[in-house]
This record gives C-alpha cells, sequence and structure tokens, in this order.
C-alpha cells in the first residue's frame, strides 16, 4: 500500500521568505535486505556544512520546522563555537502541538541556554550529549550549546516520535536547506 506525506515550512533568511516542503510517497511493503531482516538497509549518515552566522528566523505556529544555526566563536571564549536548536510548529492551522525529541552529539558538548522552553520542556545533558524534549505550539522552543571550536555536531530530530530530518532548516553555502538526508545527520562548522 502507498500513501503521500506533504509537509511544508516557511523560513525567513535576512529578510527573505524560503519556503521548503513537498510530498513523499511512503511504500509499506517489504523488501529484502541483505541481511535477511526484510528491512532495507539503513542509511549512512550524511554530512552537511553549515554556514556560521546563517540565522533563521521564522513566523511562531505557522509552520513545522527544526532549525540548526552555527554562530561561530562562543562570546568570551574563542576555543569554542555556540550552536542553536530551534523549534516550531503549525499550530495555528493545524490546532495541534509538536513533541519534539531532538539529540545533539559532540565531544564536550555543553547546554549555553534554553529558549522560551516551558511546562514539560527539558534539555537533559549526558556525557556527549544533550536529549531535548520540547512541546511546540505557537511559539519558538529551543536550546543554545556550545562545542570546542571547529568541531562537527550530531543532530537526531524526531517529530511526535517519528524521524523528522525532512523538518530541519539551516544555511549552508550560503543557501537555506529544507530538509536532510538521514537521521542523524553530522553539522560540520563552515565559515
Amino acid at each position: 500500500m502507498r500513501f503521500f506525506d506533504c509537509l511544508g515550512a516557511a523560513v525567513m533568511v535576512s529578510g527573505l521568505v524560503f519556503t521548503g516542503g513537498g510530498c513523499f510517497v511512503h511504500d509499506n511493503t517489504t523488501s529484502t535486505s541483505s541481511n535477511g531482516s526484510g528491512k532495507p538497509p539503513p542509511p549512512t549518515e550524511v554530512s552537511v556544512s553549515v554556514d556560521k552566522g546563517g540565522a533563521l528566523t521564522t513566523d511562531p505556529g505557522s509552520g513545522v520546522a527544526i532549525l540548526v544555526e552555527y554562530e561561530g566563536a562562543t562570546p568570551g571564549d574563542a576555543a569554542s563555537s555556540r550552536w542553536n536548536i530551534q523549534t516550531t510548529c503549525d499550530t495555528l492551522k493545524s490546532n495541534y502541538a509538536c513533541s519534539f525529541d531532538l539529540y545533539a552529539r559532540s565531544n564536550s558538548i555543553r547546554l549555553a541556554n534554553t529558549i522560551s522552553t516551558e511546562g514539560g520542556d527539558f534539555v537533559d545533558q549526558q556525557s556527549g550529549q544533550l536529549h531535548a524534549g520540547l512541546n511546540t505550539s505557537a511559539d519558538i522552543d529551543g536550546f543554545t550549546f556550545d562545542v570546542p571550536q571547529g568541531q562537527d555536531v550530531e543532530v537526531e530530530t524526531y517529530l511526535d516520535g517519528q524521524p523528522a530530518a525532512s523538518y530541519v532548516f539551516f544555511v549552508g553555502s550560503g543557501v537555506t536547506h529544507a530538509g536532510v538526508a538521514t537521521n542523524p545527520a553530522l553539522f560540520i562548522p563552515g565559515s
């Protein structure tokens, strides 16, 4: 059986609005993999380059998005770099909130701040990992973290318990990208 999923979000970069989205065909028939499990082998994790200072903005409540930003050097600490992950939902259109589970992984990662978290939202820090549970409606939730300068960050995303790589937005090579090919994806700090 096949069915279609359609998604979309609008993201603003430097005053210009970019829309992203598309429809995906899902086929829930099974295929035989080389390991005999009946499931295709997992995809190889992709790497994407993120521009320093590539800030993203969006209208809260108007679309589902996970915004990944690389700011560059941490204020007051040139040996570290600062990253942001923020979430938005389409609550003003759907009347439903979005439940995000987000993981950011990197050696020596440390939480710097949370953004508009409330109620049951949380960001837990473990060795080499931050795990955020964010219930987002007509606002923007998120967190900011630091890693050693030049270090890559692995980001894994879930929306309502399902992989959410298609909702990830970032700026790379001066272009706003909508979606990443794998979950997790490796974000490489650019210039």
